[in-house]
């Protein structure tokens, strides 16, 4: 957790000359932020199942057709496809048990639930660089590290500006006083 602070103050250093969203703005994302969370985790079950059924598909369609991919393409190239996914998936299940977890923290306002959101948002950086390394194309590689680096920028951004409002200790869930 010590990296992790550090890595947090390191962050809050490079954002602190950017301007600010105004605080009544970073007060409303912060306190809708634990629905938000709980719509992303009943979108990411069900995209975690549509990656089970597009994996194996993929590898039905791969065993079945065999001779017409290799005409197309390398199967190389193939498995690495389905090795992305997999990864892809493992690191979406990570992020959903982590989501799950902030949920109540972030309806109580805890700093602990803010904390999770950027131990998830880190995983998600790192499976953004695995899966532009996996992808063995130039074309994917230039566009997708543009896209991946605007993504991060935007969330960081975004994600240290409503830090303030989450508060260390418990604290009693919004609209009760």
């Amino acid at each position: 957790m010590k990296l992790i602070n550090k890595l947090e103050t390191m962050i809050m250093g490079w954002l602190k000359p950017l301007p600010h969203i105004p605080a009544k703005w970073t007060k409303m994302i912060a306190e809708n932020l634990w629905w938000i969370t709980g719509i992303s985790i009943v979108l990411s079950v069900i995209a975690i199942f549509m990656s089970i059924s597009a994996i194996y598909t993929a590898a039905v369609f791969l065993g079945r057709a065999s001779s017409f991919l290799d005409y197309y393409s390398n199967s190389f190239y193939d498995s690495w496809w389905v090795a992305a996914a997999v990864v892809s998936m493992v690191m979406l299940i990570v992020n959903v048990v982590l989501m799950g977890k902030a949920f109540n923290p972030l309806k109580a306002m805890q700093k602990k639930g803010w904390d999770l959101l950027f131990i998830m948002f880190l995983i998600m950086v790192v499976a953004r660089v695995i899966g532009l390394v996996l992808s063995f194309s130039v074309d994917n590689l230039l566009v997708g590290l543009v896209m991946a680096l605007v993504g991060i920028a935007v969330g960081v951004y975004v994600l240290f500006e409503i830090r303030s409002n989450f508060k260390d200790g418990k604290i009693a869930a919004v609209g009760k006083k």
